[in-house]
């Protein structure tokens, strides 16, 4: 096991989507719930690998969704797997979010742009 999500936390839980490697070997991902001010919508999150054969891999979250509470979310639930850019930000898209009104109250999506 490289890391154990709990659920609850701001770590984040349910890791929906596949993990991607740069070319250092740090994996990044997302989970579909993150505690962030009081609200579990999900993160973008990376793992360094252990510097020694064995030892542990270091987690950190690199952003956590807002949500959709207000008219302009940046948006909840990011699922699908991320992908690299050209300048080496991550990019992916959410289940909810967004400023669309067509799908009710949580928005019909977004797509994001984090930068490691």
């Amino acid at each position: 096991m490289l890391y154990g999500f709990q659920e609850g936390g701001s770590t984040g839980a349910f890791p929906e989507s596949g993990l991607i490697f740069d070319e250092h070997g740090i994996l990044y991902g997302t989970t579909t719930s993150a505690v962030y001010n009081g609200s579990a919508t999900g993160n973008v999150f990376r793992m360094k690998p252990p510097v020694r054969k064995g030892g542990s891999w270091a987690f950190s979250v690199l952003y956590n969704f807002k949500g959709v509470s207000n008219g302009d979310s940046d948006g909840a639930y990011p699922t699908g797997n991320l992908i690299f850019g050209k300048g080496g930000g991550l990019y992916g898209t959410t289940l909810e979010g967004g400023t669309g009104q067509t799908c009710g109250y949580a928005g019909c999506g977004t797509s994001f742009e984090v930068f490691p």
